[in-house]
């Protein structure tokens, strides 16, 4: 004669179990981005350079399509000229690996990331992001880079 008050579906345990799957998933998706990035950031420089040139594409609101020159880590030409020098250090090598680890545990941030088989730097990166209305990269292509030989680490 008692009818059973609990909800139909999957329950409270099945809502926790998916939460927790959920969470689980994020942290080792973000654990291998995160380790993926460290082991080809130790390859870059090992194999890599301070001071190179860089053709890109970002594909942003305010992209930018172009050639940079990087030396000691910054930007000190980017072709064609649209903003300072300083507003490209996202673009450099090591400003893309930064980019890759913040983004790795953010929900709803994943990313994809291709890398260089041989030096190690990101050659693609894609986040799951859309920002219109920012200046923030929603992915960046590595179309080219030349290392500078006479500056090897």
């Amino acid at each position: 004669m008692s009818e059973s008050l609990a909800p139909q579906g999957i329950g409270y345990r099945g809502c926790l179990f998916l939460v927790i799957l959920a969470v689980a998933l994020l942290v080792l998706h973000g654990l291998f981005v995160y380790v993926q990035a460290s082991v080809n950031e130790a390859k870059w420089r090992e194999k890599g350079s301070h001071n190179y040139t860089m053709s890109i594409s970002d594909i942003s609101f305010m992209g930018f399509y172009g050639t940079l020159r990087v030396q000691n880590g910054n930007v000190v030409d980017a072709q064609p000229p649209q903003f300072s020098n300083d507003n490209y250090k996202h673009h450099t090598v090591d400003g893309l690996f930064e980019q890759i680890r913040s983004h790795a545990f953010r929900p709803f941030g994943w990313e994809t990331v291709d890398y260089d088989p041989d030096c190690g730097y990101p050659k693609r990166v894609r986040f799951n992001e859309w920002s219109l209305f920012t200046d923030q990269p929603t992915g960046i292509d590595v179309n080219r880079l030349i290392l500078d030989p006479t500056s090897r680490q």
